[in-house]
């Protein structure tokens, strides 16, 4: 990661001074020198740039070595990790943009207070460098958001830890366009501004060079070297300096160096060979050379008043308000299409928590597909999870009306078996007949005490009379909960007779050992009721 980060803005960097070499002319050998300074001034500005990046990505990289190590690292940096390679990207683009106004600035006031420089020239140049920068930062921001993307945010499957640091879909992209708007609007008009000049300098230099050569040199030739100057002077504009340099960079019969020139612009204008117009850097100051064959370099060294002629201001006007229009046309179509975007992608996300939380009033209905794009998709796919939760919704709403129709006909059919388990039969008064069939589970037998107390209760029973003719296999539940229910029986004042006991039951019953030895006992029905009656009479 250290590589690419530190090769994308190497490459960034690196496209600056390009441009700023083709676009400010600093081919010439007199330039060098600016050259120099931009190129020190554009490392400096990678290895700051380099350095912020990777400050603050710190854990970014702390996880990236852990990886490369084969360990896992620990909760909490992932989740710093990851919050820093969502967020980081649109701060650096704020960052580096800041920088680059703060510098420009700086920038600014030590060329036109200190060295000296014309301030609206310097202007221009400053602009068209801020344009290349802006465009290098949004370069280096595409490449940072893909290598963290790439790199680190697929690697980690947690769910951000809070929303610090989000911003709108609506907010980017109307900033991102307006910024690229600004950037391609700021570059294209001091492009087109000091391309238009530039055309209009040289135009103007090749016509008063055409002149010289044709109308001035000739008779500048046929004059001595001390009447050469004074015969200039006398052909040439108000405001503009006449001088010749020889092949040694001398100036010939002029001891002071006219508009500011430095020596080593002076020797550079020595050893022209063609007409030239040389122009030096920041400054409206312009010189326009002419060799004489061996003879002297003839030299007129003048203010250009181009960049400030009417129509040049009007032309700034036009780019002024075209430029303005342009910002905010691009500004509002980002927002446009950001709130399209964010509208649907929020419609997406409440349907998706919608689904993930199971909430029974969710709305089916599809959503709108407005675009033919991913969106598009996305929204396609969401109508059809939608299309098949409903049909799931559906099929299970109805299963759980079916469940709950077998679920009344069960407790039904259950309070039947449970009336039918020990039903308490009154025969006279005091007197009811409990019989028992079939086979007795621990579920069954359970309901035999409630049902015999219940039905003393109610019948004011004195004697019950439990017929066992219906059992074929006496369980041990059945044992237990009939000596269970006989016991109750007998705490509420109720004698208790057993009639129909066949062999096995009998067996049964006695081998399980469960004390049922002191309740009255009858071969059948019929001999249990009549015992009963008598008992019945007696008391």
């Amino acid at each position: 990661m250290l590589v690419m980060v530190q090769g994308s803005v190497l490459v960034g960097i690196t496209l600056l001074i390009l441009g700023v070499f083709y676009l400010l002319d600093l081919g010439p050998e007199a330039r060098q020198v600016e050259l120099r300074s931009h190129i020190s001034l554009g490392v400096g500005a990678s290895l700051f740039m380099s350095g912020l990046i990777l400050w603050r990505l710190r854990p970014v990289l702390q996880v990236l070595g852990i990886w490369e190590r084969e360990l896992e690292p620990p909760r909490q940096l992932l989740s710093t990790a990851q919050m820093r390679a969502l967020t980081y990207p649109s701060q650096f683009i704020g960052e580096a943009a800041l920088v680059v106004l703060i510098v420009s600035a700086i920038g600014l006031y030590i060329d036109t207070q200190v060295q000296g420089y014309e301030p609206g020239q310097d202007l221009i140049n400053i602009l068209l460098i801020v344009a290349f920068s802006l465009a290098i930062v949004f370069t280096i921001n595409i490449g940072l958001r893909m290598l963290l993307r790439t790199a680190v945010l697929r690697r980690i499957p947690l769910p951000p830890e809070s929303d610090q640091g989000r911003v709108s879909v609506i907010v980017q992209f109307g900033l991102t366009t307006a910024l690229l708007g600004l950037t391609m609007l700021l570059f294209g008009g001091v492009f087109t501004y000091s391309t238009a000049v530039n055309m209009m300098e040289q135009g103007i230099a090749d016509e008063r060079a055409r002149w010289l050569q044709s109308d001035v040199l000739p008779d500048v030739v046929a004059l001595d070297i001390e009447n050469r100057a004074e015969y200039i002077a006398q052909r040439t504009e108000p405001g503009e300096i006449p001088f010749f340099v020889d092949r040694s960079g001398q100036i010939v019969g002029e001891p002071s160096l006219p508009y500011g020139l430095t020596p080593e612009q002076v020797r550079y204008l020595g050893w022209i060979a063609q007409p030239t117009l040389y122009k030096q850097e920041f400054s409206t100051l312009r010189v326009l050379a002419v060799p004489i064959g061996a003879q002297p370099v003839l030299c007129i060294a003048y203010r250009s008043q181009v960049g400030t002629a009417p129509a040049m201001l009007q032309m700034i006007r036009v780019l002024i308000f075209f430029s303005l229009g342009g910002l905010l046309f691009t500004a509002l179509m980002g927002m446009a299409v950001g709130s399209n975007l964010a509208i649907i992608s929020k419609d997406v996300a409440n349907r998706l928590a919608a689904l993930a939380d199971q909430e029974g009033t969710m709305d089916y209905a599809p959503i709108a597909q407005t675009s033919l794009d991913e969106i598009g998709d996305l929204v396609r796919a969401l109508n059809q999870v939608q299309q098949r939760a409903r049909a799931y919704t559906t099929q299970l709403e109805d299963s759980v009306t079916q469940l709950e129709a077998v679920n009344a006909e069960r407790r039904a059919l259950l309070e039947t078996m449970v009336g039918l388990t020990a039903p308490v039969i009154p025969v006279s008064e005091g007197l009811v007949v409990v019989p028992l069939a079939g086979y007795f589970d621990e579920e069954r037998a359970s309901h035999i005490r409630p049902n015999l107390l219940s039905g003393i209760a109610e019948q004011r029973a004195r004697i019950v009379v439990i017929d066992l003719t219906g059992i074929n296999e006496a369980t041990e539940y059945l044992a237990d909960h009939l000596a269970r229910a006989a016991r109750s029986a007998a705490l509420m004042g109720c004698q208790i007779i057993l009639t129909g006991a066949g062999p096995d039951v009998a067996w049964s019953l006695t081998r399980m050992e469960i004390e049922l030895g002191s309740l009255a006992a009858h071969r059948d029905l019929e001999e249990g009721l009549a015992y009963a009656q008598t008992q019945l009479r007696a008391n």
